[in-house]
């Protein structure tokens, strides 16, 4: 194909969604099964962890280092439990800012097929990244540490503190990794990819 979809993730290939609404996705993170811990420190978030067979986070710093030039795309299927059709969110605009700048998320021209916008432009957009090692949220506490009784709720981009967080922990008892209409889901399965916006598969 034509789009970019390759490169190295730590030392193991990335991996390419190539038959989504026409392929050439990078796939940047991965849930499934609960199988791997994504409460961790601020190095694993920035450099990746997980397996790509499995369940994974591509890094921060590949993600800056492939969406500082152009415009790419964002797109996150969801399953939810008890329902074998998939859901998906998807954003016109994604990129991921510098280390220097902690990372901050640029997000928005949202499509898809749920009803709300879970990342909203007032609480994800332009966010720095946090984890329980390096607090950036605009919370009086630590939104990666504890919100309530919701303890380790892995590494994101946290306001005050979350209405989507894909990496907290795996069906946790309290809240949910994502609102929609006022209430909270835990998707079983959950996928983040991105592409060029001008990727034209072939």
């Amino acid at each position: 194909m034509d789009c970019w979809c390759g490169g190295k993730w730590n030392i193991a290939n990335v991996f390419c969604d190539t038959t989504t609404a026409n392929g050439g996705w990078t796939v940047i993170q991965r849930r499934k099964d609960g199988s791997e811990n994504f409460n961790r420190p601020w190095a694993d978030y920035e450099k990746g962890f997980g397996d790509l067979r499995g369940e994974f986070w591509y890094g921060l710093k590949a993600m800056n280092c492939l969406t500082q030039t152009g415009q790419w795309e964002l797109r996150v299927d969801i399953e939810f439990p008890g329902n074998k059709t998939r859901s998906y969110l998807h954003y016109n605009v994604f990129r991921v800012g510098s280390a220097s700048e902690e990372y901050p998320l640029t997000i928005g021209g949202f499509t898809g097929i749920t009803p709300t916008d879970p990342f909203s432009a007032k609480v994800h957009n332009g966010q720095k990244f946090s984890t329980y090692d390096n607090d950036n949220d605009k919370h009086g506490n630590n939104c990666a540490v504890q919100v309530g009784n919701a303890k380790d709720n892995g590494g994101w981009w946290y306001k005050d503190c979350w209405n989507i967080n894909l990496n907290l922990q795996y069906n946790p008892k309290e809240y949910g990794s994502l609102l929609l209409g006022g209430t909270w889901y835990n998707p079983r399965w959950i996928e983040m990819k991105i592409r060029p916006l001008s990727c034209i598969p072939q």
